[in-house]
């Protein structure tokens, strides 16, 4: 097997990928080194466009947000996206993780316009996520109540307390549904925990734009429901 055997490509992927996978912190820079030259093999081997090296670029990406180096990270996400892009659609499940990292990565730099990408990336993750698994779904819920927390925390109260007025009752359902399991059971602590955190986040704002009736409402049922 020579040094740009398509099969040492997919090696040395995995041995990035598995580094990544147990969170081996002291290696991130070895990874670097075995996913470079996978992906130089995947590219020479299969083209710049195919879903492999579509797939090392996110890992690097991966371990570059991991390192603090946004910049990197964003710039691996962005070429792995045009990829996605084209051999997955613009609706696929798989597209939805790629921008969700493109905008937490855009939020950790902290440029000018990386707000308004990141919200814009957010509420992509979002569509693409309701359209596959509906508007109850977790993951749903939780990227909207990422928006809308983005929204409250730039002052964007209006904005913000649309979204979460949207989102609250599917909360309450989940919140609702979830006491149907064992008591206290891991699923139902985590979902009174986020219909809480919703809750408090509202109330937040609602103080903020001195609706202190509203907000109280808000706090204590958030109360009620962290208790």
């Amino acid at each position: 097997m020579g040094k740009s055997h398509p099969a040492l490509g997919d090696t040395l992927h995995g041995i990035g990928a598995i580094i990544i996978s147990i969170d081996l912190f002291d290696q991130n820079d070895n990874a670097l080194k075995f996913l470079r030259r996978a992906l130089a093999i995947r590219a020479a081997s299969n083209g710049n466009e195919h879903i492999k090296v579509s797939q090392t670029m996110m890992i690097i990406a991966q371990i570059h947000f991991r390192k603090g180096e946004f910049e990197q990270a964003i710039r691996h996400i962005e070429k792995a996206l045009q990829i996605q892009r084209v051999l997955y659609g613009p609706d696929d499940t798989r597209m939805a993780d790629s921008l969700n990292m493109l905008a937490e990565a855009r939020l950790k730099r902290s440029e000018d316009k990386d707000y308004t990408v990141a919200i814009s990336c957010f509420r992509e993750v979002a569509r693409i996520r309701e359209l596959n698994n509906g508007m109850k779904d977790e993951a749903t819920l939780l990227t909207l109540k990422r928006v809308a927390s983005l929204f409250a925390t730039n002052g964007e109260y209006d904005e913000a307390l649309t979204l979460y007025e949207n989102i609250l009752p599917f909360f309450r359902s989940a919140m609702d549904d979830s006491i149907q399991f064992v008591a206290m059971s891991s699923r139902q602590i985590d979902v009174a925990q986020c219909t809480g955190s919703v809750l408090n986040e509202m109330g937040i704002v609602k103080t903020r734009i001195r609706r202190n009736d509203d907000a109280y409402g808000y706090f204590k049922e958030a109360l009620g429901v962290n208790s």
